[in-house]
């Protein structure tokens, strides 16, 4: 998704170096609310990615591609025997993503764009529309990274 919103950006007028280096540093909550925060401009920050993104257009598609996928891993997930409290996690995280499909319409009479937008602001940044600023720990992707560093993942993919 990370490359995808990269890719967004730069065509909204705002391309930023990807590499390595870039994309680690964006996966800290704190580090992409510092590269996207700022502006008023249509090719400035967040803006941009936004200016960027059509719902025709691949990065829209390749980001809904990416929420499926991750989706069609939860359910894996949730069927390899876990934990009650991960998998009641799981059970969440997989309805927020299919709800984020089902309203992410690239029909322009929709605002699924819109959907879109806000739910990657908020899991990359730990900010949501409804709630202000949360937890950085509390976004889908410091969930996943933590669940990939579990037991739970090793013993049921990586034997």
């Amino acid at each position: 998704m990370l490359l995808a919103i990269l890719s967004a950006s730069a065509k909204g007028g705002r391309p930023i170096p990807i590499n390595k280096v870039t994309l680690n540093r964006l996966m800290i909550p704190k580090e992409f609310k510092k590269e996207f925060y700022e502006g008023e401009e249509p090719n400035e920050g967040w803006y941009a990615f936004v200016n960027g993104l059509t719902g025709d257009g691949i990065e829209f598609k390749a980001i809904l591609f990416d929420i499926w996928q991750l989706e069609k891993g939860v359910v894996a997930t949730l069927r390899s025997g876990i934990d009650k409290k991960t998998a009641r996690s799981l059970k969440n995280l997989r309805i927020v993503l299919s709800d984020v499909l089902k309203f992410s319409d690239p029909n322009p009479e929709t605002d699924g764009e819109k959907v879109l937008c806000r739910f990657l602001w908020a899991e990359y940044t730990g900010w949501n529309w409804d709630k202000g600023n949360y937890s950085e720990s509390n976004t889908i992707v410091n969930f996943l990274l933590k669940l990939s560093q579990s037991d739970v993942v090793r013993r049921n993919y990586h034997s």
